[in-house]
């Protein structure tokens, strides 16, 4: 074959694969945190002979560092004070629709602090207050009535309160935990079933050392003051909580 139809073969070859790339590249984005450079460097690298290398060096931003090694195991939680994190603590509660379906709504504004003691558990203590104001139901007529004085009676009774009492374990990885709670102006013994989930520092997030908890309490709302009616006397409150060091920076 003469060097001039090789030259031509080529070009069509070099031509066709930059088409076939930048098609593939148009329906599969690249994925955030790889920029022209990772691009550039993912090339060069499946271009030579440390291809793996290359790649590597391409994709180096993408995905998140692993600061403090992670743990599952409850006693190797680092002891400290910690203070929830904005962002990711909330309280979703689930009560019945007059006997019709599961009525879901949430309080989006939670504060709390975590007095850790790995050393023992049991010694650990939290206060947790939610913002009754911050209720959420998606509809947003109803949360008039939810924050009127109907229902939670949001002027007179702002917050709610739960701090711990005692704190049991249960299992490996459950905790729990009982207190007082304080709701529409009334305290009362509460318990809730807590499950650690994990601990660690990843970045992102950020905000430094993190623990991570799911937590779920059943009360009757009608012995905190709230009359019976069709509407389901027992709620439920499905929470979640990460809390970081005090004075990181939350995201």
């Amino acid at each position: 074959m003469k060097s001039s139809t090789k030259n031509i073969l080529a070009l069509i070859m070099s031509v066709t694969c930059a088409i076939g790339v930048g098609i593939s590249f148009a329906q599969n984005p690249p994925p955030a945190g790889m920029d022209a450079g990772g691009e550039a460097g993912m090339g060069a690298g499946m271009g030579a002979a440390g291809g793996d290398a290359g790649m590597a060096a391409g994709m180096g931003g993408g995905g998140p560092s692993v600061i403090v090694p992670l743990t599952k195991v409850l006693t190797e939680v680092k002891t400290g004070t910690y203070a929830l994190e904005h962002e990711h603590g909330r309280v979703h509660w689930t009560v019945s629709h007059h006997g019709f379906s599961m009525f879901t709504a949430v309080f989006s504004e939670v504060s709390a602090t975590l007095k850790f003691d790995a050393a023992d558990v049991t010694r650990s203590q939290l206060d947790a207050t939610v913002n009754m104001k911050s209720v959420a139901s998606q509809i947003p007529v109803f949360d008039e009535k939810l924050n009127s004085a109907v229902w939670l009676n949001t002027e007179k009774f702002p917050t709610s309160n739960f701090k711990s009492t005692k704190i049991e374990r249960v299992g490996s990885n459950g905790l729990k935990v009982s207190g007082d709670l304080t709701f529409l102006g009334v305290t009362k013994p509460a318990v809730m079933d807590v499950t650690f989930v994990q601990a660690g520092n990843v970045s992102p997030p950020a905000g430094g050392y993190r623990i991570g908890f799911n937590g779920k309490m059943v009360i009757n709302r009608s012995e905190w003051g709230m009359s019976k009616s069709t509407v389901g006397d027992e709620v439920t409150l499905n929470l979640e909580a990460e809390f970081t060091e005090p004075g990181a920076a939350a995201h």
